[in-house]
């Protein structure tokens, strides 16, 4: 590793908004339990003085307007807004003994004794309603009488409230609080446009509050709802409630973390990732920056926090993408805590030093305690420059979701943004044909019209970029090798970006290939950037690989390939990447056995972190083969967790297929088709 920077400095240009993504381990429950208990120590001190919310008040309220404050109690709010020049201030809270101290406080100002669900203020009297904790006192609970009467609050909000007035509302945000706000202001009275945004809070404070304001707008306007500058548009009222809840919970989770993570917490790893406040809908979806925190030991030799940019290109190598390999980069790099920063595709970044000046405020905020004043934050990286990647497409398919085509060093891969460090496929570019090669090639086939500039691009179809594909196929290989079989037929489920199936069509002459995925516009993007071109030996067909396998006539594959990703909640849960539980079902596997012919070969890609899951998975293949036939293992790499699982439609001699001379494949070195197929085991 190589260090660039010494030191994060702060400075006044620091300030780029980045924003927490929502983490779906926020522990909601703790964190509320831990506000309430201290919340009886330091009354609503944390819900910011004026001073703190001066500044956004004064952007929001002019000094003539009318203002009224529920549920005021003994706040300085009041008093210390109207010395601020604000002519029109008006409190009220329903405690006679607090409204009568306030009176002898302040003679002055007006004070009212009354209920804040059931107000005698005239209609569109105030030109602003402040609520300073007074509906998170109001909402103790969220049982129905109690949410009955937030409604009721919030419709004499809205009659006292004049046209184009606002309802100031600073709260913690708790999660039904929340919820009952926004969806009160977007649904029971829609006439309003939403903003919201942090309170500054102090060092001290654990806990963060929200200032959300509700403006009576114009149909055109209130479409729009804001979070902290960034802006969201939606004609959908529940989009913009769910948006908006986004957003806050996103920054609830990152504070929450940061008081969690002051402490060194050995073993530990927490995945953070920081969005931007742009209004462009392709970066808004996708992180700037997504941070690894890696606690290693409580005294690191080399100090006790250091931070590691992965160039752009290389996020989904073992050592960045992993848990296991985090923990070897950070334990190797000498710090106590190590934070292993990847930079977002669709974004872009001018050098290593505007970097390193855009990320010192959160890496300060998220080293530990045991950082000493004056004690620097190293910045390192493995390469000169921050990498490089170009991103030829991006979009969203109603099936898989948003996707990236990006190149790096002469090769073309695709991403999908539901699994954003691993590379669903990836294909190596040649170099483009010269104007003489091009010229030559039209006259060769007698073309003398003009050859476009993108038939230039040419795609390596014998390159395959990952081990577990190089495994299937030298099980295929070996297996046509040793059969001579002049006619093949076989199927795959899962194209992807057609790597593998064209990998197949133009080393395999003897193969008839047949294709299936599930998402038509995976198929349009195959075809588009990857070079992946249907003939009569390749053929595809656009439908779900689970009905294809059971509606397989009998005996109509010589082998079938499975080579599908795992997405659900509970596959996840189970430790299982791939592939889908449908497709390992007992009646899914004897559809398979079914369309197998005889001597038929099962190949399926499992990548899976459970031990019993994966024995389990093996023992179906068993049990639905048969007792004659077998069921082998190959793992290419121990680093790799996925590995091919072969289920044979007979037996299967181990011993002749190591000892079988069979001429490597293309794209292969001299050997490396026999090594695979060495390692090629029975299946535990």
């Amino acid at each position: 590793m190589n260090q660039q920077f010494d030191a994060i400095v702060m400075s006044d240009q620091d300030q780029m908004e980045l924003l927490p993504r929502h983490h779906a381990d926020f522990r909601r429950k703790e964190y509320w339990d831990e506000f309430f208990t201290k919340r009886q120590e330091k009354a609503f001190e944390w819900y910011g003085e004026y001073s703190t919310l001066r500044p956004a008040l004064h952007k929001i309220v002019k000094p003539r307007d009318r203002v009224l404050v529920v549920g005021c109690g003994n706040s300085d709010l009041s008093p210390d807004w109207a010395n601020d020049g604000y002519l029109h201030v008006t409190s009220m809270d329903f405690s006679a003994l607090v409204i009568d101290e306030m009176k002898h406080k302040h003679p002055s100002m007006k004070w009212d004794v009354m209920d804040m669900t059931q107000m005698s203020y005239a209609d569109a009297s105030f030109d602003c309603v402040m609520d300073k904790g007074a509906l998170d006192a109001l909402m103790a609970t969220d049982d129905t009488p109690v949410l009955a009467d937030a409604v009721k609050m919030f419709r004499e909000i809205d009659r006292v409230l004049a046209p184009g007035g606002s309802y100031i509302c600073v709260t913690m945000a708790q999660d039904f609080i929340l919820e009952h706000l926004l969806t009160a202001f977007t649904d029971l009275l829609p006439t309003y446009k939403i903003s919201a945004q942090e309170v500054p809070r102090s060092k001290a404070s654990p806990f963060v509050p929200f200032f959300v304001v509700c403006t009576k707008a114009s149909s055109d306007k209130r479409a729009m709802v804001q979070y902290n500058g960034k802006v969201y548009l939606d004609e959908s009222g529940l989009l913009r409630k769910q948006w908006l809840q986004h957003e806050i919970e996103a920054t609830q989770w990152y504070i929450m973390s940061q008081n969690e993570l002051k402490k060194i917490q050995v073993g530990r790893q927490r995945v953070i990732e920081l969005m931007t406040s742009s209004t462009s809908a392709a970066i808004n979806t996708t992180p700037r920056y997504t941070i690894r925190l890696v606690d290693v030991q409580l005294r690191g030799p080399n100090g006790a926090c250091g931070v590691f940019l992965v160039p752009q290109g290389r996020e989904h190598e073992f050592l960045f993408a992993t848990e296991e390999g985090a923990m070897e980069l950070a334990s190797g790099a000498g710090f106590s805590r190590f934070l292993i920063v990847s930079l977002g595709r669709a974004h872009s970044f001018a050098s290593l030093e505007a970097v390193q000046l855009e990320l010192n405020p959160k890496m300060l905020e998220l080293s530990p305690d045991s950082l000493a004043k004056g004690e620097k934050i190293p910045y390192m990286t493995v390469q000169e420059g921050l990498g490089e990647r170009h991103v030829v497409a991006h979009g969203t398919t109603d099936l898989s979701g948003d996707y990236f085509v990006e190149e790096v060093d002469m090769h073309r891969r695709l991403v999908f943004l539901s699994n954003n460090n691993t590379i669903q496929s990836e294909i190596k570019l040649l170099p483009p044909l010269t104007a003489k090669q091009l010229k030559d090639k039209a006259k060769k086939n007698k073309k003398k019209n003009k050859v476009s500039s993108t038939a230039r691009l040419r795609f390596d179809p014998t390159f395959l970029a990952f081990e577990y594909h190089k495994s299937m196929v030298s099980i295929l290989h070996y297996s046509l090798a040793l059969t001579s079989a002049s006619d093949h037929k076989s199927l795959l489920i899962g194209l992807g970006g057609g790597c593998l199936a064209s990998y197949i069509q133009a080393t395999m002459p003897n193969v008839t290939l047949t294709a299936c995925e599930l998402d038509p516009s995976v198929v349009g993007l195959a075809k588009d950037f990857f070079g992946f071109q249907t003939n009569n030996k390749l053929g595809v067909i656009v439908q779900d690989g689970v009905v294809c396998l059971r509606n397989a006539a009998p005996g109509s594959f010589d082998s079938i390939l499975v080579d599908v990703d795992a997405k659900s909640k509970e596959e996840k849960a189970v430790g299982l990447a791939a592939p889908p539980l449908d497709f390992i079902s007992d009646a899914t596997l004897a559809s398979v056995h079914a369309a197998l012919s005889e001597n038929g070969m099962f190949l399926v890609n499992v990548a899976c972190r459970s031990s019993e899951k994966y024995k389990s998975i093996v023992a179906s293949l068993r049990r639905l083969f048969g007792s004659n036939e077998c069921v082998v293992e190959l793992k290419a790499s121990e680093q790799d967790v996925n590995r091919i699982v072969c289920a044979v439609k007979g037996p299967i001699d181990l011993v002749t297929w190591r000892k079988a001379q069979v001429p490597s494949a293309p794209g292969f070195t001299d050997d490396e088709v026999a090594d695979l197929i060495g390692l090629m085991d029975i299946a535990e």
